[in-house]
């Protein structure tokens, strides 16, 4: 849904007119039975969503919510906007739809998903971002598996630069997608052929940043154990009766080229990176941080956050003798 934050023509909110409108065309145009609607909302405007979604008919309304740890910083004296909602709504009932899940640990359930942000909006040419609230397309991915089985149909409004139809796809959906702007729809239809045609390397990509988003999320199912006032020995057993044990999962992969483990093993050397298990020759070689420096790290963004990385130059102060020289001409 428009955000109505004006960063293009087309974010504009819907009038609730122009809402109900927006629900009475989809009564029309989709026969199931019964279907999941996802719809991305703004924090501010979501109250209104969701009662629009209810009047016409959904229900077990509920938030999910987009958390992207490594969103880039934008200014300075705030909070960092990392958090994304999407509203969704069941019809006729959420008992109607079959949901699957990757892990059975309740901890896995939780209404967080972990994305990665967009570093990079598609653009035409090297001309400004197709559309500038571009999602990445592990959103609708994750959707796509636990609200569809493969082979099912998902309808995309408001397509963009095609990301949910990349999403939905990649988790093997067939997908159909509406963009009313001319723009972004000749924009959506160029990245689609690009997707085609380099459908090897994004597939690598994928398999990368699904191992990422894993990580992520084995860290938040064992937070409780990473307290460092609790010792896990001292935890009441009593708490956790009724809740399975979590299964670590046995790293075979390595989470940057994807090829199986074998060979020379190295880690990270950033200390706060938690990226372990990795093939040697597939860490970055030493950056240009002096000779002496003999560091390796698993991307750019971890040898720009260590200590050793290099700083930029500061601009020379100016003497007092300048100063007066300047004040007196």
């Amino acid at each position: 849904m428009p955000y109505g934050l004006n960063v293009a023509h087309w974010d504009t909110l819907l009038t609730d007119s122009q809402l109900s409108l927006f629900f009475k065309q989809i009564a029309i145009i989709n026969r199931a039975p019964s279907h999941v609607l996802s719809l991305h909302t703004h924090f501010a405007d979501a109250g209104r969503i969701r009662q629009a979604m209810a009047d016409h008919g959904y229900q077990h309304i509920h938030p999910l919510y987009v958390y992207k740890p490594n969103q880039n910083l934008k200014g300075t004296n705030q909070f960092i906007f990392a958090v994304d909602q999407i509203l969704v709504g069941y019809k006729h009932s959420r008992n109607d739809i079959k949901l699957t899940f990757d892990d059975p640990n309740p901890t896995m359930r939780h209404n967080l998903l972990f994305s990665h942000s967009v570093n990079s909006r598609f653009s035409v040419s090297g001309n400004e971002p197709v559309n500038i609230t571009q999602k990445h397309p592990g959103v609708a991915a994750y959707l796509g598996r636990v609200f569809c089985t493969p082979g099912d149909t998902v309808l995309v409004i408001g397509a963009g630069s095609g990301s949910e139809i990349i999403g939905f796809n990649r988790a093997g959906m067939n997908v159909v997608g509406v963009e009313k702007d001319a723009k972004q729809f000749r924009g959506c239809c160029s990245r689609l052929v690009q997707e085609k045609a380099s459908i090897k390397k994004n597939i690598s990509q994928h398999v990368r940043e699904k191992a990422q988003i894993a990580h992520l999320k084995l860290q938040v199912s064992t937070f409780q154990h990473h307290d460092p006032d609790v010792d896990p020995k001292n935890l009441s057993s009593d708490d956790d009766e009724d809740v399975p044990p979590v299964t670590v999962p046995v790293v075979s992969d390595c989470v940057i080229c994807g090829d199986p483990l074998n060979g020379d093993l190295g880690d990270c050397d950033l200390t706060t990176c938690e990226m372990s298990q990795l093939h040697v020759k597939c860490l970055m070689p030493k950056h240009d941080a002096g000779a002496d420096c003999t560091h390796r790290f698993c991307s750019e963004a971890c040898a720009a956050l260590h200590t050793c990385a290099p700083k930029p130059a500061s601009e020379p102060e100016t003497t007092e003798s300048t100063a007066e020289t300047q004040q007196t001409e």
